[in-house]
């Protein structure tokens, strides 16, 4: 009988499928895998745009759009601000640099010795942002920093380690702006991470800052910096040891400041300006990114490659599903 074969009927010859079919069929079987399904749903429900751009600019500070953050209150004007400077070690071979980007502070000791209590020098000149907005700005806040370390010297003259992470303001200076009197060795106690100086040569150490609750809330300008109340904000330091005697480090510090103009200046400013508030806060987008990454806050260049990648995807909700998909797709 016609259509029949050993006495069934004859299968029809299957259709080829075209690039965008195996796409999304393979998006599909993807994004219902038991490992990428809990990502990807809380990666969607937990950020709004707001959520998102003020995402990109915590993970880099140094390139993201800037955009409106996820922060409550008054819309106040972005912008991004940079310094560079050197330091010289002496001959202890130890480092100590500090930042508190909320209240425009650094503190910084090329000479400390380890086991000895020492006081950093504190100031503010340096820090970017600081001549701006002590000219221009009548409040401000800080959107995201990061400060970025590299050594300058070749791959074989690097000795020593650097412990590097976030740590309350209070353990660098006071609301007075006097700096703290510490001992090397108890503030790399404080701090959570640590690496060669060697292994980061090449590509530096960008250590990223995260906020503390008072960090969301706008502060005044003082030039002075006393007054400040820095008891629930957040700063970042890092604490060099066996460093190269009469070595040098390059220390870029980036920092995104939103900031109402100061009354005078010609810059229209409109105190009622109060946007719908994000639907997500921004502990909200701090846990998104600690999911993604759990090691988010800094990078360097021995950090492990899916570690530092898995967000450069571009951090957009499902990105890494899509691009799983593209690479089963054309294969």
């Amino acid at each position: 009988m016609a259509g029949k074969k050993n006495g069934k009927m004859a299968a029809k010859p299957q259709k080829a499928k075209t690039f965008g079919q195996k796409v999304a069929d393979a998006a599909k079987s993807v994004a219902k895998s038991a490992y990428t399904r809990p990502l990807g749903a809380a990666a969607m429900q937990m950020l709004d745009s707001r959520g998102y751009d003020h995402a990109r600019m915590f993970y880099d500070p140094c390139h993201a759009p800037l955009k409106s953050s996820s922060y409550k209150g008054e819309t106040g004007y972005t912008n991004r601000f940079t310094s560079d400077y050197t330091v010289t070690i002496l001959a202890s071979g130890e480092l100590f640099l500090g930042l508190i980007p909320s209240g425009f502070w650094y503190a910084i000791n090329s000479n400390a010795v380890g086991g000895n209590t020492y006081t950093v020098t504190a100031g503010q000149s340096v820090v970017p942002g600081y001549t701006f907005c002590t000219t221009n700005a009548a409040r401000y806040r800080v959107v995201s920093a990061c400060i970025t370390v590299t050594p300058l010297g070749t791959l074989t003259s690097q000795t020593g380690q650097v412990w590097f992470g976030n740590i309350g303001a209070r353990e660098l200076v006071s609301d007075a702006g006097v700096a703290t009197a510490r001992t090397v060795a108890n503030l790399q106690q404080l701090l959570p991470e640590n690496i060669t100086a060697a292994s980061i040569i090449n590509g530096g150490l960008d250590v990223k800052w995260v906020p503390s609750h008072a960090d969301e809330w706008y502060t005044g300008v003082n030039n002075a910096g006393t007054g400040v109340d820095i008891s629930d904000v957040n700063g970042l330091a890092l604490v060099g040891t066996g460093l190269p005697n009469a070595s040098t480090v390059n220390i870029r510090t980036t920092v995104i400041i939103e900031w109402i103009p100061a009354p005078g200046v010609g810059i229209a400013s409109d105190p009622t300006d109060f946007p719908p508030p994000s639907r997500t806060s921004v502990w909200d987008v701090l846990g998104w990114l600690k999911r993604r990454d759990a090691k988010w806050w800094f990078n360097h260049a021995g950090k492990v490659a899916y570690e530092a990648g898995k967000t450069a995807i571009g951090m957009l909700p499902g990105a890494s599903v899509v691009k799983s998909a593209l690479q089963y797709a054309v294969s």
